[in-house]
Formats: structure tokens, sequence, C-alpha cells
């Protein structure tokens, strides 16, 4: 395997070293993934993606397994800005992920997830857990608006029907 090019890198190399692929004229970087997915050669990406730590920061994959919690708990956190720079950096070339492995961060971490599981919160994403849901002691809006909306579009329409017929 070339080390260190994409698929779409390896297809133009072979396209132009004269390879082509039965229907074309060249080399498709499907078939540059398919002939690597077949060889268990693992992308890169993948290998930074799915490994602990790369550099000596955990990848999401690997904190997500340390802590207990799923890869989104964390995706959550970057997209609402609870989680960012320093503490968090995109690896080029592929845009990975990559958090600090600071004792100070992991115990802020920590707390966050205890946290969200004594509020009964889903640890992924915040989401109010199933089970306090169904609780009178925590009343839930389960009616969407649009429901709620054409509930009363139809009740007032029933009233106006009554009075019509009275």
């Amino acid at each position: 395997m070339v080390r260190g090019y994409t698929d779409s890198q390896i297809a133009q190399t072979l396209s132009r070293e004269g390879f082509r692929s039965a229907r074309r004229d060249r080399v498709l970087v499907w078939t540059v993934l398919k002939i690597r997915n077949h060889q268990h050669w693992v992308s890169r990406y993948h290998q930074h993606r799915l490994a602990d730590k790369v550099d000596d920061m955990w990848t999401i994959h690997g904190l997500s397994r340390h802590l207990g919690v799923e890869r989104e708990w964390f995706y959550h956190r970057i997209r609402t800005g609870t989680l960012r720079e320093p503490e968090v950096i995109r690896k080029p070339p592929y845009g990975n992920y990559l958090i600090r492995d600071d004792a100070t961060l992991l115990a802020r971490l920590r707390t966050a997830v205890q946290r969200s599981r004594r509020l009964g919160r889903g640890v992924a994403t915040g989401a109010i857990a199933p089970e306090r849901e169904a609780s009178s002691a925590y009343p839930v809006a389960r009616e969407s608006r649009t429901a709620r909306r054409a509930r009363t579009s139809r009740t007032n329409r029933i009233a106006q029907d009554a009075k019509s017929d009275a």
C-alpha cells in the first residue's frame, strides 16, 4: 500500500501510469477504496479516528471509551462551544478532533458526565431520559407545536360548527 496518499491521489497516479478500470478510461477512487477494504488496509484517517490517542492527545473515540460516554456527548459539547480550543484541536490533514490529555480537563469532563447522569439526562446529548419523562414529578410537554395548532384548529372548528347548529 502506498502510505501517506489519499485514495484520490492513488487513483490519479494509477490512471496516469496507464491503468484503467473495466468500464472507464481511468481508475476510479471507488475502485481504490474497494481494493483497500478488500485487502484490509485501513486508511490513515480511520487509523487516527479509531485510536485512543494520537500525538499524546485523546481522540473522541478513545476518550469516550475512557469516560464511558457516547461519542455524540463530545460532539454536542464541541458544537455548543463547551469544549473549544485550546482543549480541542482538529488534526490536519483529516480534521479529526483531538482533546488535550490534561488532568484538570479530564476531571472537569468526568464531573460533567456525572452531572449528566445525575440529572437523568441522556449522556450523549443532554436530552431528558425516558424514565424521567414518564414521571409526574418531571412534566414534559409531549405535544408538538404543529400538533397543538392542529388540535386547536380542530377544537375551534367543532366549536364554530356547534354554534352554527344552535
